[in-house]
């Protein structure tokens, strides 16, 4: 269910038969230019997902289309340096699964995940400088399973 932002304007409704029209002008006046543009339904929100110069964004949206928030993916050479610098100092045993940049009143966060053969960490900076864990998810190992076993 996809159109471009500036083409011809389209219904999307959800299952609950409600239609968004609005969403689609919102979001041809909020990204002029953007391409590709796909809807999803959320219990509390609409998502967009769409190109915008050559980068894969997503607008979250309200149901009455009040824009939440925005993100995109980012390379870890987009991040702040600080934030660079403290995931490499810090969580060098880590890989980096995901890493997104989101603006939500008119604030900009960064959520990195991170992970380990044992463990998964979120961390988020709302400050451009300093993270705080957001999750943290110690996995579950075959050992360890086993172990319970016998």
């Amino acid at each position: 269910m996809g159109n471009d932002a500036d083409g011809e304007c389209f219904h999307f409704c959800t299952y609950y038969g409600r239609c968004y029209r609005t969403h689609h002008q919102r979001i041809s006046k909020e990204f002029a230019g953007a391409k590709d543009v796909q809807w999803e339904t959320g219990k509390a929100f609409v998502k967009a997902t769409f190109t915008l110069h050559g980068q894969v964004m997503f607008a979250y949206y309200s149901n009455d289309a009040s824009l939440l928030a925005v993100t995109r993916n980012i390379t870890t050479n987009q991040l702040p340096m600080g934030l660079l610098t403290d995931v490499k100092k810090n969580y060098a045993n880590y890989w980096i699964s995901d890493l997104f940049e989101m603006v939500a009143d008119n604030e900009t966060s960064y959520y990195v995940t991170l992970e380990s053969a044992d463990s998964r960490v979120v961390l988020k900076s709302t400050d451009s400088t300093t993270w705080q864990v957001y999750k943290k998810k110690r996995r579950t190992t075959y050992n360890a399973v086993f172990s319970s076993w016998f």
